[in-house]
This record gives structure tokens, C-alpha cells and sequence, in this order.
């Protein structure tokens, strides 16, 4: 369970560990009516970035004015006096909870994420189908939400025959409960602050231009929130609000013309500010918006304000609740029809990203003139990001962050060739039935994320050293997100039935299938030799593939889980075998680096990839301490986030590095 709260005016993130499913379905049922908690337990900061352009959560806390996190141990409920605050959030709450009792999950979720602003693990499927296509943000409260809320409310009220002086006080009304609904969230809160200026200087007779609201409603966001411009939402609700202010006076004979050109441009416009945070844009989100927006704002927008009505009173609207739910899953499935192709650039920086949308509105406005010349000059220059990645002389290799797991980034210079050796995953542990909930899949959290911020769209290759589920428990989401060219795997894997269906699955997209053991090469940018498994095997850790490459006069060794008994029989092919560079086997278990083969291959880096606070205990020190022996740099995960290394084409460069500095 995780919610926030605050004491003695500071915010903290709080979680704990539910311990029945009597307490669950106490907290479910009635959490809301507490607002006072008596607690022990231990507070903590956020983590820091662990992996190249990932989440950084310490960095979050301080723009968003959290304190840290707490982890409860212990609790006793109190009953406290409600302040304001409390009150909007307990109505809010209760909302959310009558949708989410009395209408089916799918009806539930759009009610929750329309008229609350509400998104929990029930959403993540609906999420899932938006965000591929582009249309995620139309799910963001904002201008239309708040247009057709209280643009109908409006006029109603000029129907009733209200003159606007009348009309403003209860539109004001209105906006606080609008606000009260979405839990304050800050795209709402703009589009209200725009909302009642422009109904306030229209009764006022006081004439002003759209950029000058957008001024002002900047101005008012910054004093409530300093930080704005450090916040994703932020970013994205006054960067594109900005662009469509800007866009408003695009000169068109057709209306429709003008609002499909208009779509389209802003979609344009706002591709350094989405590539910045998202790394990559939708093909066609641009005419999807077009055409998908007027369903939300006159079909989606007032359905979900009748189904949550209807939800008070089921038993009278089953049949239209049912069409309804049918009508939602046949928006999803058109919307999956269209397809989910996307383009990704990699991260865009910030001395990047303002320039680029600069050379954007000059060729918005070339455009608009009808001067092709410079526009085509202008047009180009701001497509730069989309191929700068082959214009990059940088190689990587980046042991990646996953935890207790192993996956392995390789990139040439150039962007030639991109390997992936494992995927990382999570150790399943058995749960009861009342403990499971919809959760991500960890590379949601970790390797996915980095490979788009690096401008991957293609793996060349996916390399699996053995079938242990947090070395290749994630290649089948890897598969879902980017397009596998090759999958390698240690022959005779295939044996374990698990991994049989998925390597069907890979044939079926079309993906090249290679089973390799000693003595084999992988070929490419990066000239891998195989140096196990001798023979065929079912993917356990004794088993596992071992790579070595030579890259830049380092030699480097790769051996996933291999133990004790493997690394003796990879000293007896290969006795006279020397590394600079070793990935420790099985994140540094007791049951592997034996010290007779620490002491033959001498290395002089050793990473480790573990995971923080694990509960296995890796590494172990007697491994630690035979690196030590060797004189090893060492490299840990779990303390120092991801490690890697870089050069550069051309110039005598390179570097080994890692995220985090101890403390």
C-alpha cells in the first residue's frame, strides 16, 4: 500500500507492507475516513538516477516538495479534525471509489482518468493502447476537459437567462469543484486559470491577445509553482498550450482544413518537447488526434459524466452501460487496427531543445507564408535529431541497472549495431492471491527506457546466456517494444518448454534464430567468441553462454550465471586465458569466482550486477575479497547504478564510468 501524507507542513511518500487480506480490504473500504495515522518506521531519501537518462526519484522529490519516502513498520489510527484539504480529498475519494464499485473496470477506468484525474493499475492497458499510438495526452485534463465542462455549463446558464456577470460567479463555483475532482492536478489548473481570464477580461471589455493569456496564466503557475518548468507536466502543458497559441492564426479557406493542418503542426511543433521527455513520437499522432479528439470531447466527455451518475443506480442502466463498455472496446480496437509505428531520436537535451523549437516556429511561419526555401531549410534542420544518432562516433558498453539481474548494452559507433546480452527480469516469489496486482514489467522500469533514450528501434541482436528467469525473463516484452533482428542462444535450450514457445514466437516475427557453442564466433561490429558450453545443454547456470570480445586492446569476459564447476572447465580449454575486464558470474554468489579462477584470468575490473539490498546476499565477501587479492577494480550495481564504458572513433578517448558515487 503507498499513499502520500503530510505532518507538521512536510510531504512524504509513505508505503507498507499489508499483512492479511482482512487489513487490505479495511484500508480498501474505509482508508479514506482516516486522516490520522500515529507511525514508526524508517525515512529515507528517494534513489538518484540509477541508469543513463532513467527516473531520477531524489531529483523528483525536490521539485515536487517531497521530504522522502517512509516505509511503515508500525501504525495506530487517530482520529484528527479535517482541514480543507482533507475534505476535497476525502470527496474526491469517494468518487473514485463509487466508480470503481458500481460500473465494470473497463467503464470505471475512463470514468476515474476523465472526471478525477485518477489513474491506477487498472489503467495501464488503456495507457498502453494510447501511448503507442499518440493519443495518451488526451486523457491529461486540460483545455477541452475544461471547454466542455464548463463551456456547457455555461451555456445552460445563459439559456436560463443569466447575463455573464450572473454566469461568473457560479462558473468560479464550478471551476474550485472541477479542480476539487481532478486532485488539483496542473493541467487543469491552467486550462481553469485561462478559462475564467479570458471570461473575466471579456466582462471587463478589456481586450487581449492569446499570447498574452498564456503570459499571465505562466506568470500565475510559477508563483504557485516555482519548479513548473522542472516538471515533466509542466513542461508539456505550457510548451504545447504555447504552440497552439502560436498556431492559432494559420490562414486556411476550409475549417476542416484548418483544424487538420493545425493538429498536425502542433504535433509537429511539440516533437522536441515530447522527445525530450519520451524519447520517441508517434507516426501518426498528429491525424489520429484529428480525428480521435472530437470522439472524446462530444461522445467520451459527457458519457463518462452519465455513467458515473448511472453508477448510483445501476440496476436502470445496465443495457446502456453495456453498449457503452462495447463502444470503449471498439475505440481500442481501432485504435490497435491503425497501428503503433514510432520514431525515436534518443535524449534530447535542453541546449538541444529550445533551439529546435525556435528553427520550429520559423518554419511554421515560412510555412504560413508560403516561402519554401527557407522552410525546407528550416524543415530539415529541425528533423536533426533523427539522425544525429548516425552521425555519433561514440561506442558503449553499459551494464545496466535491472536489479538482481543481468543485461548487457553493446552499441557501436555510428548507431551500427546494437546487442543485447539478457534482459534482466524478476525473480518470481510465490504470493497469495490477495497479494497479486497488475504491476509493469520490470524493464518498463529500467532497460526499455534506456534503449529508447538511446535511439534504439532495432536490436540487431539478443543474446540470452542461460534460461534463469532475471537474465531473459524480460525478452518477450524486449520483443513487444523494438524489432529483433537475430536472438542467440546457447544451443540446446530450446529443451526447457518455456523458452520453446517463445523462440517460436520470434520465428513468427520473422526474428533469425542462432544456437551457438564452444568455438563458434558471433560476428559484427562487436566479434564475440564463444567459449561455452561445449556441448548441448538445458540452460542452467553451469551452462551458461560464454562470450569473451577484444575491443580496443581490452579483452573483456562474459559469463552469466556460470559457477564453480564451469569456470574449472573453461580453465581446462583455456588455461591460458587472461581478462581486463570480467563480468562477475552469478552477481558475485560464493558459488562462483572460485579463487583459482580469479588468480589464472587476473582482472583488472570486475563489474558486478546486483541488486540494492538484495536478499541473497550478493555479493559475497569472500568474492569481493579475492578481487581485492588480485588488486580488481571493482564495480557494483547495486551501490554505483550502472557502469559503462566509452570511446570515440578517431580520437585516442575512452572512459570507464557509473552513475552513483558511494557514500
Amino acid at each position: 500500500m503507498s499513499f502520500e501524507a503530510s505532518s507538521q507542513g512536510s510531504r512524504v511518500k509513505v508505503s507498507y507492507f499489508l499483512e492479511s487480506v482482512e487489513e487490505k480490504e479495511t484500508w480498501l473500504d474505509h482508508g479514506k475516513d482516516y486522516t490520522g495515522l500515529l507511525v514508526s518506521g524508517e525515512l529515507t531519501e528517494g534513489e538518484p538516477q540509477r541508469n543513463l537518462n532513467g527516473f531520477d526519484e531524489r531529483r523528483f522529490q525536490q521539485i515536487t516538495g517531497l521530504s522522502g519516502k517512509l516505509q511503515i513498520t508500525t501504525y495506530k489510527r487517530q482520529t484528527i479534525k479535517r482541514t480543507f484539504n482533507d475534505w476535497f480529498r476525502y470527496f474526491r475519494a469517494t468518487g473514485i471509489q463509487q466508480a470503481a464499485g458500481g460500473l465494470s473496470k473497463k467503464v470505471a477506468s475512463y470514468v476515474n482518468a476523465l472526471l478525477f484525474n485518477y489513474k491506477n493499475e487498472q489503467f495501464q492497458e488503456i495507457q498502453t493502447i494510447f501511448s503507442t499510438s499518440g493519443l495518451l495526452h488526451l486523457f491529461s485534463l486540460s483545455g477541452m476537459h475544461v471547454q466542455v465542462y464548463l463551456g456547457c455549463l455555461y451555456f445552460l446558464l445563459r439559456r436560463g437567462g443569466l447575463v455573464p456577470n450572473q454566469s461568473f460567479s457560479l462558473l468560479m463555483i464550478a471551476s474550485f469543484f472541477l479542480l476539487i475532482l481532478s486532485g488539483f492536478g496542473l493541467s487543469v489548473l491552467r486550462a481553469i486559470t485561462t478559462f475564467m481570464l479570458k471570461f473575466f477580461m471579456k466582462k471587463q471589455q478589456i481586450r487581449l491577445s492569446n499570447l498574452d493569456y498564456w503570459s499571465l496564466t505562466c506568470l500565475f503557475l510559477l508563483i504557485l509553482q516555482p519548479y513548473l518548468f522542472f516538471q515533466t507536466a509542466g513542461q508539456l502543458t505550457m510548451g504545447v498550450t504555447f504552440i497552439m497559441t502560436i498556431m492559432e492564426d494559420f490562414p486556411a479557406k476550409w475549417i476542416s482544413a484548418k483544424k487538420l493542418i493545425s493538429s498536425m503542426g502542433i504535433g509537429f511543433l511539440s516533437l522536441p518537447i515530447v522527445l525530450g521527455t519520451f524519447y520517441e513520437i508517434p507516426l501518426l499522432s498528429g491525424v489520429l488526434t484529428y480525428f480521435i479528439s472530437p470522439i472524446f470531447k462530444w461522445y467520451l466527455l459527457p458519457s463518462v459524466v452519465l455513467a458515473f451518475c448511472a453508477s448510483f443506480v445501476p440496476k436502470w442502466f445496465t443495457i446502456p452501460l453495456l453498449l457503452f463498455e462495447h463502444s470503449l472496446t471498439l475505440l481500442e480496437t481501432g485504435i490497435k487496427f491503425v497501428g503503433n509505428e514510432t520514431i525515436r531520436s534518443g535524449k534530447l537535451q535542453l541546449w538541444q531543445i529550445i533551439p529546435l523549437i525556435l528553427v520550429g516556429l520559423f518554419s511554421w511561419q515560412f510555412f504560413c507564408q508560403k516561402n519554401w526555401r527557407p522552410f525546407i531549410l528550416c524543415f530539415f534542420i529541425f528533423l536533426t535529431p533523427f539522425f544525429a544518432k548516425y552521425l555519433n562516433p561514440q561506442g558503449m558498453i553499459a551494464f545496466v541497472d535491472v536489479g538482481q539481474g543481468d543485461s548487457i548494452y553493446f552499441q557501436s559507433p555510428f548507431h551500427e549495431e546494437i546487442i543485447l546480452l539478457d534482459t534482466g527480469g524478476k525473480l518470481g516469489f510465490k504470493k497469495e492471491a490477495w497479494q497479486e496486482r497488475p504491476q509493469k514489467s520490470s524493464s518498463e522500469y529500467n532497460v526499455i527506457p534506456f534503449l529508447k533514450s538511446q535511439g534504439v528501434s532495432t536490436i540487431d541482436k539478443l543474446i540470452l546466456t542461460h534460461g534463469d528467469e532475471d537474465h531473459m525473463g524480460e525478452w518477450l516484452v524486449i520483443a513487444q517494444k523494438f524489432k529483433i533482428k537475430e536472438l542467440v542462444i546457447p544451443i540446446g535450450i530450446q529443451i526447457k518448454p518455456k523458452i520453446k514457445r517463445g523462440v517460436e514466437l520470434f520465428k513468427k516475427a520473422g526474428t533469425k534464430i542462432t544456437e551457438l557453442k564452444m568455438g563458434q564466433k558471433i560476428e559484427g561490429d562487436f566479434d564475440f567468441s564463444v567459449l561455452s558450453p561445449a556441448v548441448a545443454t538445458d540452460g542452467g547456470n553451469e551452462n551458461s553462454l560464454v562470450l569473451g570480445l577484444q575491443l580496443n586492446h581490452h579483452r573483456f569476459l562474459f559469463t552469466g550465471d556460470l559457477g564453480k564447476t564451469g569456470e574449472q572447465e573453461l580453465l581446462s580449454n583455456y588455461p591460458t586465458l587472461k581478462i581486463d575486464v570480467l563480468k562477475v558470474g552469478h552477481h558475485g554468489s560464493k558459488n562462483s569466482s572460485s579463487e583459482a579462477f580469479i588468480q589464472q584470468i587476473q582482472p583488472k575490473i570486475g563489474v558486478i550486477s546486483c541488486g540494492k539490498d538484495n536478499r541473497f546476499g550478493h555479493p559475497n565477501q569472500e568474492v569481493l575479497t579475492r578481487l581485492a587479492t588480485q588488486s580488481t577494480t571493482i564495480f557494483r550495481t547495486d551501490l554505483q547504478g550502472m557502469i559503462y564504458y566509452q570511446w570515440w572513433t578517431g580520437v585516442k578517448r575512452e572512459e570507464f564510468r557509473h552513475l552513483i558515487n558511494e557514500d
